[in-house]
């Protein structure tokens, strides 16, 4: 088998599967660009052609540091981000991404040369006089359950 590559036009830090979806090889690239916008790329393996394919490409507002779609495939096209906004802060956000949907049959497909402003996300804010308060986010994880109402967040001080 040859070996297979997927090009972006920044640096990219992080690289997730999207597990919630068992039919289609699907992983998302975050960029980390510091002076210039930033791109998340939604792309899929096809086993008959052993390539990759951008299935979307996303503009996001920071520096992507971490992405974790969500496990279960009754929510797949959820997605939890790890933003920096260009100085010394981190904070997770959720986004529903609708092309990441295990029931779209590539309806939502935007091409490889198409990019679009991702899609509203909602900034998730620890509590006041937690220590995700005062450190610095650098992970968010999904709740592995079936009840997706739960996600856990790693700092360092």
């Amino acid at each position: 088998m040859a070996a297979v590559t997927y090009e972006v036009k920044a640096q990219a830090r992080c690289l997730a599967a999207v597990e919630g979806d068992a039919d289609r090889s699907r992983f998302i690239v975050g960029t980390l660009n510091l002076r210039a916008s930033n791109e998340l790329h939604i792309v899929e393996f096809s086993e008959d052609t052993n390539e990759l394919a951008a299935v979307a490409i996303y503009a996001t507002p920071h520096e992507v540091w971490h992405l974790a779609a969500c496990p279960t495939p009754s929510h797949a096209s959820k997605l939890l981000i790890v933003l920096n906004d260009g100085g010394a802060s981190h904070y997770a956000s959720l986004t529903v991404v609708p092309v990441l949907d295990v029931d779209d049959a590539g309806g939502h497909s935007r091409g490889a040369g198409t990019r679009a402003a991702l899609p509203e996300t909602v900034q998730l804010m620890p509590s006041a006089g937690s220590v995700a308060a005062h450190g610095l986010m650098r992970t968010a994880l999904w709740n592995p359950a079936e009840d997706v109402t739960a996600a856990v967040t790693i700092q360092s001080e």
